[in-house]
């Protein structure tokens, strides 16, 4: 058997050099008196370890040209020849024109589209180089039923896990099998966001679990997907491709400048590998891959190994002090404002709603805006805010509304002076400032009636009726207040007496709650794995310390509100900050799986610590 398969290679071989033979033969009759570098195959359709020729062809040249062959990746250079032959072309006059040619016999190891690279000649001080030419390999070589990518990929997997005598585990794995943290920049300004992405690369036959998905401390975090699944993608590394599974992907935006080292990921792996004392194909010639095809022994072997991450350094740049504005309020980004007003007519005592709408991409989430300056005569409240951004887009992009309840006192024309907001712009590295146009806008009467508002009645003698009836809604008044006097008098030297018959206790003040107190509930669901239940308690005692601690209705509730009453009362910028940090975390944690325990202790200890500064403030 061994030695028909030797016999139909070597009729292969014969048959492709006799047909490299002819065609030199017939070409140069066809060639012209200029000078050619041309390059054909044979077939641009091929079987997974059919042979077939590439020529690389000049025509023209009167002496032996030196053909520059690129390399070929992934196909096996079988044999190599060259040929010249001579025509003369008849006509008036007779040319001899030489032409030369360097043939290659070539087999494809695995299937997929490869591509035979342009090579080059130099004749005379000129170089010439031919086109690329594309060919494809698949399992039954039929142009109809080209290979996928999957397939490609997959049939990669299968042979790089293939062990031959000679390799090791350690050594397939490093070469095939590793995490990457791949981050858009290193260095950026504080408040500028960056985007980090963990991923898998792996073209080995292999189970995975990630047992350290990484944390941000020193940094907002936004999670830019939903959630993560095993599904894997094929990506291109240095001309390789690989297997990719997401691990995790995240807007990060630093909150304090210096140098943070980004928190590794790890995952623990089982490689499949199949042992065979088949010798390794390397180095062999064409014929004795083939002979040596499906020979050998082959068994399965595992091998677990746990992989991490190499370290990222990430450079924190601190806003530049020169030109910063007065009112700067720490947004970095590019942004827009513009003021909404109400379609309807603003009428005397009736509630409308004026809005400012900041829309841009940055650190969106932790923008305030300026405090408005009202006319006199125009009463409002805090504003309500409302957000719409897009967390899945980087740089995270939106708009953030503020919503101001308006109402005026008096009619006439009032004027809302113009509304600036300073940002820095990272791109242009330079502050830049908004301001709106001024907003003038008039205040009609109110169109209900007011009490008395009808025409008065007048009787004979002059006087009108209404005057009598609120003289005698006087008198009763008058009389209440006399009767309500007495009677508290009365009430005063009662209680004396009784003072000073018994002695009123005096009442001690329960003392507060220790954080250790606040967050137990949160602990107790931390210990019974409760991840949603630890997540909610810890967020509800930030906000009951919050509203307690600005005196807010729970309808101003929001994180636009209470860091703006937490500065009012000059509580410092790194403590809000905090707050706001561990408010996010618990937010986004709510819609996120997969969180390990050593991040909702760490939470759970900047909880209690922020916790601790606001009490104490």
């Amino acid at each position: 058997m061994a030695q028909l398969n030797m016999n139909n290679f070597t009729v292969k071989i014969s048959r492709l050099i006799f047909s490299a033979l002819l065609l030199l033969c017939i070409a140069p009759s066809f060639a012209q008196s200029e000078l050619k570098f041309v390059a054909t195959v044979s077939e641009k359709n091929l079987a997974l370890r059919q042979p077939f020729q590439v020529q690389f062809v000049v025509y023209g040249a009167k002496y032996v040209p030196q053909i520059k062959v690129p390399s070929i990746k992934g196909l096996l250079i079988n044999d190599t020849f060259t040929n010249q032959s001579t025509q003369v072309i008849g006509g008036k006059t007779l040319q001899w024109i030489d032409s030369y040619s360097k043939v290659l016999i070539l087999t494809p190891t695995r299937t997929g589209k490869f591509t035979i690279p342009a090579a080059s000649v130099t004749i005379n001080g000129k170089t010439l180089h031919t086109k690329p030419i594309q060919v494809t390999v698949s399992q039954t070589g039929l142009s109809s039923a080209p290979e996928s990518d999957e397939d490609v990929i997959g049939q990669i997997v299968q042979d790089e896990s293939e062990l031959a005598p000679g390799e090791t585990m350690e050594e397939k794995v490093k070469k095939n099998f590793f995490l990457k943290a791949n981050t858009n920049k290193t260095v950026c300004y504080v408040g500028e966001p960056l985007e980090v992405v963990y991923k898998a690369y792996s073209r080995l036959n292999s189970n995975s679990q990630v047992v350290k998905r990484p944390s941000f401390p020193g940094f907002s975090v936004v999670e830019m997907m939903e959630s993560y699944d095993n599904r894997p993608e094929i990506e291109m590394v240095n001309g390789n491709a690989y297997y990719t599974n997401l691990i995790r992907k995240v807007q990060l935006f630093p909150l304090q400048p210096g140098t943070y080292q980004l928190d590794p990921a790890e995952i623990e792996s089982v490689v499949h590998f199949i042992k065979t004392d088949r010798p390794s194909t390397q180095g062999m010639s064409q014929l004795q891959r083939l002979l040596n095809d499906g020979q050998g022994r082959r068994s399965p072997v595992d091998h677990f190994t746990t992989l991490k991450t190499a370290p990222v350094s990430i450079e924190v740049k601190p806003l530049p002090e020169k030109d910063q504005p007065e009112d700067f309020g720490g947004a970095v980004g590019q942004y827009s404002l513009h003021t909404i007003m109400p379609k309807e007519q603003i009428r005397q005592g009736e509630l409308v709603k004026i809005s400012w709408e900041l829309e841009g991409s940055g650190n969106l989430q932790l923008v305030t805006l300026p405090d408005v300056i009202w006319p006199k005569g125009i009463d409002t409240s805090e504003p309500s805010v409302k957000e719409d951004v897009n967390q899945y887009v980087y740089p995270l992009r939106g708009k953030k509304t503020f919503n101001y309840a308006v109402t005026a006192r008096d009619t006439g024309d009032f004027t809302i002076p113009p509304v600036s907001f300073a940002y820095f712009d990272p791109g242009d590295q330079k502050y830049k400032t908004l301001e709106t146009e001024p907003v003038s806008f008039h205040v009609n009467a109110s169109a209900a009636k007011p009490f008395f508002a009808s025409e008065p009645i007048i009787e004979k003698n002059g006087i009108p009726l209404h005057l009598y009836w609120f003289g005698g809604v006087v008198l009763i008044i008058v009389g209440w207040v006399v009767y309500q006097s007495l009677n508290l008098r009365k009430e005063r030297k009662a209680g004396k007496l009784a003072a000073a018959a018994k002695a009123v206790p005096v009442e001690i003040p329960a003392p507060k709650p220790t954080t250790d107190e606040l967050f137990a509930n949160a602990k107790t669901s931390l210990t019974n794995s409760d991840t949603k239940g630890f997540f909610r308690e810890v967020q509800q005692v930030l906000w009951s310390i919050a509203a307690e601690k600005c005196a807010v209705l729970p309808s101003f509730l929001n994180k636009q509100n209470i860091s703006s009453e937490l500065q009012k009362q000059e509580i410092p910028a790194a403590t809000i900050n905090n707050f706001l940090i561990v408010l996010n975390e618990c937010e986004w944690a709510l819609y996120t799986p997969d969180h390990n325990v050593s991040d909702m202790e760490s939470l759970l200890t900047n909880a209690r610590l922020v916790s601790s500064e606001l009490m104490n403030a």
